[in-house]
């Protein structure tokens, strides 16, 4: 189950970047997928992805330039500050998803599998439209290709 969440979340992220690429938004793989991934738990409320698209990049960049500090630590740091439920609601929203994944395979090990990838690709979906919504959000502040 859990090499199977990996799996489903890396994917996840390759959607991410592919929405960003279709729509010509610069894409900065671990700011971008901490980012759709903050939306799509509900720690990131849609009103704060003006800040988010530029802000959050912006101030890692600051903090990585004025100290020894790697840009995606200090990513992870200004959520953590900014959003103190991040880590917390990312692990509830995949034990969501593990525990509807679970549920599915022990009920009818072979005859459900149908119904795992129904999940599993409504799960996508919604990460695709948190990705789709951060990534028009950023083009319309920065311009294609920033």
């Amino acid at each position: 189950m859990a090499g199977s969440l990996v799996f489903t979340y890396r994917k996840m992220a390759h959607t991410a970047w592919g929405i960003g690429h279709h729509l010509n938004a610069s894409i900065d793989p671990m700011d971008d997928v901490l980012i759709v991934t903050g939306q799509w738990t509900g720690a990131i409320k849609e009103d704060a992805l003006s800040a988010m698209s530029f802000g959050v990049p912006l101030a890692a960049t600051a903090l990585t330039a004025a100290g020894s500090i790697n840009k995606e630590a200090a990513i992870i740091h200004l959520l953590k500050q900014n959003y103190p439920g991040f880590a917390r609601m990312w692990g509830e929203k995949m034990a969501e998803e593990a525990a509807k994944q679970s549920a599915i395979r022990l009920a009818a090990p072979a005859g459900l599998a149908a119904l795992s990838g129904g999940l599993t690709a409504y799960a996508m979906s919604q990460f695709g439209k948190c990705a789709t919504a951060y990534y028009e959000e950023k083009v319309s502040k920065l311009g294609p290709n920033f």
